[in-house]
């Protein structure tokens, strides 16, 4: 496997910012790292999430927005992340609605919360665009069922 510090360096940042401190005592993490690419045609529309609003099944997670490429600049049309907290009767009220620009990240509490994205269009209507992102998972390891 590759090295690479800044990707190590990012892994340790996410972890410290969004793990609870108790959570991470005396456990042991599996932690798993996705680049994904959305693209969109010209004229077209780019799907991030095609399940719609739904949870990744991960203790945590951290979705750092890499890159975001002849994305529409109309909010509405540019791809907007919605975090819904989830009730008992599965329902959920959404706590954030926003574009999540190039450089920032998303943290996340995945038992606690949905989330989705909504898709996108180019600027440029005669270009393709694209949005990157990579997705940090961190769950805890459970050593009886590694074990068996």
């Amino acid at each position: 496997m590759a090295e690479s510090k800044a990707l190590t360096d990012l892994i340790k940042n996410d972890f410290v910012r969004i793990v609870p401190s108790l959570d991470y005592v005396a456990k042991a993490w599996l932690v798993t790292v996705h680049q994904i690419r959305v693209t969109c045609p010209p004229k077209g529309v780019g799907e991030p999430v095609p399940e719609g609003i739904h949870r990744d099944g991960h203790a945590y997670l951290a979705i750092h927005v890499v890159s975001r490429h002849n994305i529409s600049s109309d909010p509405n049309k540019a791809g907007r992340s919605h975090v819904y907290t989830r009730r008992q009767d599965g329902s959920g009220a959404m706590e954030l609605d926003k574009v999540i620009e190039e450089g920032e990240a998303l943290f996340l509490n995945d038992s606690t919360v949905l989330h989705c994205v909504s898709g996108f269009v180019p600027e440029n209507q005669e270009e393709s665009a694209h949005r990157d992102v990579i997705i940090i998972d961190f769950d805890v390891v459970d050593h009886h069922a590694a074990c068996s």
